[in-house]
Order: structure tokens, then C-alpha cells, then sequence
């Protein structure tokens, strides 16, 4: 049907139950052409419009696509009266914002920042990714205080970004903050590696023995990892003009070997390679499996059984005394092996012992993990960061995601609210596992956001015996027993 016999049917159809003398005029006219106008929800034509409305009250609606916020007004309609309307349309934030960029990686900043401020006042949800660029363009203009401000209002949001960290180390640099430039380069550094979290934990006491071994190794090209350390110690050292300078040279070498892109609000990762010796650095502050047994007898006969067959977990282990009905066992192994190897070690002894096998761990790039055995079945498990969609599949995004209704049945721990039951709830749980606590009215808990305290909170409600370090740690645990 031809678009004006349709609208002549539509007018016909607005003006049926009013005689010709009930009759008002509607002009619409919008700077955006053909923009869509709606009379009482009813789609009647695009812009410029003229038509015969009834007399009476009426909503007006001009729209265009997601790129424009729509045009809204009540009117009243006269009979024989005519009335114009000149509908004015706004970009929406997230247009103007896309423009921005735009306009920011051809060079053009005036426009660029002209865009983006209009972005941060404009209707509609504002990507926080505006003040990173608003920070770059100040920062290209050398106003470093108001390229700081962005900077730091970006990170609030999204303190995980590895560009936003490096730059505002570089303005704090400038700015003589030289033990804050060094900590956002940290920052940045384990944001693009998130290895580096378990490479500085490793790095061992500032002594000048320690420092001189590590300078050693950092000559070596391509060995991020002394670097890092190397880095740290020296921080610790109070050095922190060289911690500052290696922390950057570090992150802007794996930057350009890994072709990163400093410009990018959204960072991506990088594997950093250690050596053989540093493998094992991740068992902090959880690398142990625990086993509801009646004695540790039990666990520690089931164990050794196991490793006789298997030379890949053979290695001198620990075990605790039964508390709330759990076992720790902590092994050498644990502490070397990946975690395919090891859950295939737990699938053994839960089906063994006919029993649950709870393995904690976290790993090097700063993840919470566990995994649930029952007699010899996994049931459950769970990643603090599994990553995001792309990177990691929905199927496997959904298997990471922990259960709170399983793992209830295992915990006999403390609940984290003193206003609900004496027992730990599904509340209780969900507070871990997804990260939200109602009565606190927040999502993810400054105190919860690392692996180890998250770790120490779900030992909490499960109520284990105490979550051991590396099996170091443990064997010197009171009321352990070394087998």
C-alpha cells in the first residue's frame, strides 16, 4: 500500500468519532529528518508531518533510532485550531560517546572532547569509558591535574584496566608522586599479567643477598619475572625510584611484544612465563583438599594407597586432626602439580573413602577455586573469574559458577550475618559465590574482591579446620601429622 493512502486510512481512522467541526491541525517538524511521529501510540507518519487530529488531549511522540533520546508532549487540541510542533531530538550518551572515539582515533581532539563532554551530560546511561578518553585528550594537552581527575574517576569504576592504571602512573610520574606512579604501575602490570600478583608474592625479603641474586637474573632478556620481583624487592627496600622505572619498563615491554593497545580503556591479558621454580608460587593462601572422614587414619592410609600407583602424587603430606567432621590433607604434590592432575588424585580418594573431598586452591593468576567430590562424582564447582563471554564458553561459564545449594550441604561453619539463623544460609553463601550480600546493600564487598579473603571467608562457612598454606606452612601446623 502507497505510504499516503495509508496515512489518509490512519487520519480517517483518528478522526471517526469526531464530526469535521471537532477537527484540530497537527504540524510536526524535527531537525532530524524523517524522524517517526506517534499520536496516542499510534504510528501516523515521519517528520515533516501535517495532519487532522480529533480535538481533545493527545500524546505526541517523535522518535528516530537508539541513537537519538525520543521527543515527548501532551497537548490540547482546540477544535478548528491549528498546532505546530518543532521536536528537537538529543543524541543519547552512548552516540555521542561512539562519535567521540571516533573523532579521538583520527586525531581530531577538539572534537573528540567536545563529543565526550557532551556524552557526560547527556540523557540516558553514560559509558564510564568517556572519562578515560577525556583523560588521554587532557593528558595530549598537557592539563595533567584534570587528566589525573579523569583518570582516577575512570578507575573508580574500572580499577581492573590496565591502560587506565599505566596512565595515571604516567601523570603521577610527572607530577614528582613517585611511590603513587610506581603503585599504578603495579597495578597496570598485574592487570595485563595477573601472574605478577603470585610472582610478587614469591619475590621473598628485600635482603641484599635476595636483591643482588635477583638483578643477576633480571639481565636476562625476556625474564619478566626476576624483573618483577626484582621490582618489588626494591620497593619494599624503599628504592622506590627504580621499582617506579622497572614496574613501567616491565609493562611497556610486554605491552609492545603482546602488541597491547595503550589507548583502550578495556584491557586484555598477557601470559608472562616463569620459570620451573616459580611454578608452584600459587598455593597461597589455599592449596589443600579436605575429606569428611572419621579419622585421619583413614584419610592418610587412602592417600598413601593412591600414590603408590600414581608416582605423580608422591611426596611428603600432611594431615590434621578431624574438626567439624573435616580432614585436611596438604601434599607436596599439590603444590606442583596442575589441577587436572590433582582433581583426578580427589575424584580417587572420594570414591575410596565414599566420602565428600572438598580441593581448594588458588591459583597464579589470582583465582579462587574449588571443587566438590562426592564419593567419587564432582558436583560442584566454582571460579572466582572465569573470564567473560568470548573468552570463555557459556557451557564452562555456567559449570564455574558454583552451586550455593550444594555447597550448603556441606558447611558447618558460621554464618557472616549475626541477624539471621545460627546456620549458614543460602544467603550466607551467595554473598560468597556471587559476590552479594542484601543486608549490606552492596555488590562485591571491598574486603571479598581478592582471591585470599574470599577464600578465607568460604573456609569460614564451611567451617574447615583452618585454610593452610603451601605444604611448608602446613607441616608446621599444630596437631598436624607429617607422613
Amino acid at each position: 500500500m502507497r505510504p499516503k493512502i495509508w496515512l489518509f486510512l490512519l487520519v480517517v481512522l483518528l478522526a471517526r468519532p469526531a464530526s469535521a467541526d471537532q477537527m484540530a491541525t497537527l504540524h510536526v517538524t524535527c531537525p532530524v529528518p524523517e524522524a517517526l511521529v506517534a499520536i496516542d501510540h499510534v504510528l501516523v507518519g515521519k517528520t515533516p508531518l501535517s495532519v487532522f487530529i480529533p480535538a481533545g488531549h493527545h500524546e505526541i511522540r517523535v522518535s528516530k533510532d537508539d541513537n537519538y533520546v525520543p521527543f515527548e508532549q501532551t497537548i490540547t487540541a482546540a477544535p478548528g485550531t491549528t498546532i505546530t510542533i518543532q521536536a528537537t531530538l538529543t543524541r543519547t550518551a552512548a552516540s555521542l560517546y561512539k562519535d567521540g572515539v571516533a573523532a579521538f582515533r583520527a586525531g581530531n581532539y577538539a572534537e573528540s572532547e567536545a563529543l565526550l563532554t557532551h556524552a557526560s551530560l547527556a540523557h540516558g546511561k553514560r559509558p564510564h569509558e568517556i572519562a578515560f578518553y577525556l583523560g588521554l585528550i587532557a593528558q595530549h594537552s598537557g592539563h595533567h591535574a584534570n587528566a589525573e581527575k579523569q583518570m582516577v574517576a575512570f578507575l573508580a569504576v574500572q580499577p581492573g584496566s590496565a591502560s587506565g592504571q599505566y596512565h595515571l602512573g604516567v601523570l603521577r610520574q610527572a607530577a614528582g608522586q613517585d611511590a603513587l606512579a610506581a603503585t599504578a604501575y603495579k597495578n597496570a602490570l598485574i592487570a595485563l599479567a595477573p601472574v605478577a600478583s603470585g610472582i610478587i608474592g614469591s619475590a621473598g625479603p628485600p635482603t641484599h643477598d635476595n636483591i643482588a641474586r635477583q638483578q643477576q637474573e633480571a639481565r636476562q632478556p625476556g625474564n619478566y619475572a626476576d624483573r618483577i620481583q626484582l621490582a618489588y624487592l626494591l620497593e619494599l627496600k624503599g628504592s622506590v625510584h627504580q621499582a617506579r622505572d622497572l614496574y613501567r619498563d616491565v609493562f611497556e615491554r610486554l605491552c609492545a611484544a603482546n602488541k597491547v593497545d595503550l589507548t583502550g580503556p578495556r584491557s586484555v591479558q598477557v601470559d608472562v612465563p616463569v620459570a620451573e621454580d616459580m611454578k608452584s608460587l600459587p598455593a597461597f593462601p589455599a592449596n589443600a583438599v579436605y575429606v569428611t572422614a572419621g579419622s585421619s587414619a583413614q584419610v592418610q592410609s587412602a592417600w598413601q594407597a593412591y600414590s603408590r600407583l600414581n608416582p605423580e602424587m608422591a611426596g611428603k603430606a600432611v594431615v590434621s586432626a578431624p574438626t567439624n567432621n573435616w580432614v585436611a590433607l596438604v601434599a607436596r604434590p599439590f603444590d606442583q602439580q596442575d589441577q587436572v592432575t590433582t582433581n583426578k588424585a580427589c575424584k580417587a580418594l572420594s570414591s575410596a573413602l565414599s566420602t565428600d573431598v572438598l580441593y581448594l586452591l588458588v591459583t597464579p593468576d589470582g583465582r579462587a577455586w574449588y571443587y566438590l567430590w562426592r564419593r567419587g562424582t564432582l558436583v560442584d564447582q566454582y571460579c572466582s573469574n572465569p573470564g567473560r563471554m568470548g573468552e570463555v564458553g557459556y557451557q564452562t561459564l555456567r559449570a564455574w559458577g558454583g552451586n550455593p545449594a550444594v555447597l550448603s550441604t556441606i558447611c558447618r561453619g558460621t554464618p557472616l550475618s549475626s541477624k539471621g539463623p545460627g546456620y549458614v544460609t543460602i544467603t550466607d553463601l551467595n554473598a560468597v559465590v556471587y559476590f552479594y550480600y542484601p543486608e549490606m546493600r552492596m555488590t562485591r564487598p571491598a574486603a571479598w574482591r581478592t582471591a585470599s579473603t574470599l577464600m578465607k571467608v568460604l573456609a569460614r562457612l564451611i567451617g574447615l579446620p583452618g585454610v593452610p598454606l603451601q605444604f611448608a606452612a602446613s607441616a608446621q601446623q599444630p596437631g598436624w601429622r607429617q607422613f
